[in-house]
């Protein structure tokens, strides 16, 4: 799902007096605003931290308001509307594709190569994000604008034009990186053109979000009624183009040549030395080590052995590159992505270890489910797209009631009880989802999807502990920034680990189950294709075989729940704790004090 809280830094603005976005250098400062209703829809599933995080607003040192542009209300709602489509347009991308999945895999025979689909996009998208918002720091903002525009239609025409599995898998690493561009890039322009101090009550501010909403709700559905025949799924990338087309237009028209009001010292020209922000040895080396883990887990157990030389050094490998990426971020310390004096913090820590293993584990859900769908219980895809909805409608709801509680009950109390209470109703709906069978009843998986929706919805709301957390304004960017990284990698990590539990699983259960079926023909003749290929008592187990493979992603989304109770558990106690020994600390301060105020008196 789409993440709103990377584009709501618009809306919050900074809880301090100076926002600071990238090492040395300083942005515009605004008093923090009370958020009413869009605060429900910011804190979603993505992946890139926007304006808290975004040298749009950097003043090469020096601290100044610079206040919004000054256009017509009509431009504004053309802006904005824009916008929107351009929200709904990455929405429907990201939450169409997981219904389609089974059906490319019958055509390009690669399901053990769909977890590529899903990891690429995600890498891509996520360590993008820096360069990205050292870009939009130019006065070029349009220009930067249609540049992620353009690579992300180059993405889905590469998508609707592929051949193979392996151009496609390019294709959606393209796709990911103009996204996280196209995100960054709205809540840069919200923020140029909106009051900061009424951007929570504006229509204009809110309407992206709504956007987003719609598109991941109309995702399912519009995918489903797309690939219904299986040579129409890409369709699901043409469309994108007329959707998001004219919308990218108005905006390079409208907002064409527009700047920060404060001058060009607030927008200086790109340089070659702000290359060395973004931090590219850092970016490699994470990169590096997130490809070496998927391709382990890709192979092992299929092309090679678990205990191969190939993946024990693939494995292997990891070590001396997280050594290396440890070595070089302690080293910069302040500068570059991993700031360690933040993860000394306990609330960064905490959030971003929930944000880890829930954005994860929510990803699972939303990237299987469908598999579950039309693979085991052989629904079609329209039907398939209806039987999402339940997760995707809670998951939305809990956001919206969440925002408006908590724009009106302003208490830590209420952050930590739906963080704990969260993670509590996602673990009960993981355990629900690890006993479906093939033939469980629809009461069965909808009451599942409703409480896994409403758990993990009320569980991520990262953007109130990180207010909560009293950080200074560049900390707070900084911290927003890498709970956004870990939900990106989260996703990847999880993905990368179901995907190749499902495969090797399945795998191993046809070979038990029947000798004479070769399980990777099986794989190879698709999700779907292998009913009408096989006999009825073959296909029985099949669906078996893959059932036992999905219940296998069942049980590691039920240790991602898990861990995120723990987490989320453990940090309620000790900020309990600490409250109970900061007031037993006070109080006889206070009763010493009661005594000696009638002594004092003549």
């Amino acid at each position: 799902m789409a993440d709103f809280e990377n584009i709501g830094a618009a809306l919050y603005g900074s809880s301090s007096k100076k926002s600071v976005c990238l090492p040395g250098q300083t942005i515009k400062s605004w008093d923090a605003v009370q958020v009413k209703l869009a605060p429900a829809l910011i804190d979603h599933t993505s992946h890139s931290k926007l304006s808290a995080t975004d040298p749009a607003h950097l003043d090469n040192g020096n601290t100044q308001t610079t206040p919004p542009i000054t256009i017509g209300a009509l431009k504004t709602a053309c802006i904005c509307i824009a916008l929107a489509w351009i929200m709904f347009m990455v929405s429907l991308d990201m939450s169409m594709f997981s219904t389609a999945m089974p059906i490319i895999t019958d055509e390009f025979s690669c399901l053990v190569q769909a977890s590529w689909y899903a990891t690429a996009f995600c890498l891509t998208n996520g360590v993008s994000k820096l360069p990205w918002a050292t870009l939009y720091r130019s006065k070029q903002v349009t220009w930067v604008f249609l540049l992620s525009a353009m690579i992300f239609f180059g993405g889905s025409l590469t998508c609707a034009l592929a051949s193979s599995s392996a151009v496609l898998i390019v294709g959606k690493a393209i796709n990911g990186l103009g996204a996280s561009g196209l995100l960054c890039g709205v809540g840069s322009i919200i923020d140029k053109i909106t009051e900061p101090t009424k951007r929570s009550e504006s229509f204009y501010a809110v309407a992206p979000y709504l956007g987003s909403i719609f598109g991941h709700i109309a995702g399912p559905l519009i995918s489903g009624a797309i690939v219904n025949d299986s040579r129409n799924w890409r369709w699901i990338f043409w469309i994108l183009l007329p959707i998001g087309g004219p919308a990218a237009l108005v905006i390079v028209l409208l907002f064409r040549g527009r700047v920060f009001a404060g001058g060009d010292a607030a927008n200086p020209k790109w340089k070659a030395g702000h290359f060395w922000l973004i931090d590219p040895p850092g970016i490699l080396l994470m990169s590096g080590g997130f490809v070496a883990y998927m391709f382990a887990l890709y192979y092992g157990g299929q092309a090679y052995p678990w205990a191969s030389s190939m993946i024990i050094g693939l494995l292997v490998s990891l070590v001396p590159i997280l050594a290396l990426f440890c070595v070089w971020e302690f080293r910069q310390y302040n500068n570059r992505v991993a700031l360690w004096r933040l993860l000394r913090h306990p609330t960064v820590l905490m959030r971003c270890l929930v944000a880890f293993t829930v954005s994860g584990a929510q990803y699972l859900l939303l990237y299987y489910l469908p598999l579950y769908f039309q693979t085991i219980r052989g629904e079609g895809p329209i039907n398939s797209g209806i039987s999402m909805l339940p997760i995707i409608i809670s998951w939305s709801l809990s956001h919206v009631v969440f925002g408006m509680v908590s724009a009106s009950v302003k208490t830590k109390v209420l952050y930590l009880s739906a963080d704990v209470i969260g993670s509590v109703v996602a673990v009960g709906a993981c355990v629900s989802f690890s006993t479906l069978n093939a033939k469980s009843n629809s009461a069965h998986w909808i009451t599942a999807e409703i409480f896994a929706g409403i758990g993990f919805g009320l569980a991520e709301q990262h953007h109130w502990f990180i207010k909560e957390a009293s950080l200074e304004s560049q900390d707070a960017a900084h911290a927003g920034a890498m709970i956004d990284a870990f939900r990106n990698f989260g996703s990847l990590a999880f993905t990368a680990a179901a995907h190749s539990t499902l495969i090797n699983v399945f795998l191993s259960s046809l070979r038990k189950a029947d000798q004479e079926l070769d399980p990777k023909t099986v794989l190879s003749t698709g999700t779907t294709r292998f009913r009408i290929i096989y006999s009825s008592d073959q296909v029985s187990l099949i669906v078996e075989a893959y059932m036992r493979g999905m219940r296998g992603i069942m049980f590691i989304l039920l240790g991602g729940a898990v861990v995120a109770f723990f987490i989320t558990s453990s940090y309620s106690v000790w900020r309990g704790l600490k409250a109970w020994r900061s007031r037993s600390a006070k109080e006889p301060v206070e009763h010493q004090g009661s005594d000696e105020v009638p002594n004092s008196q003549p």
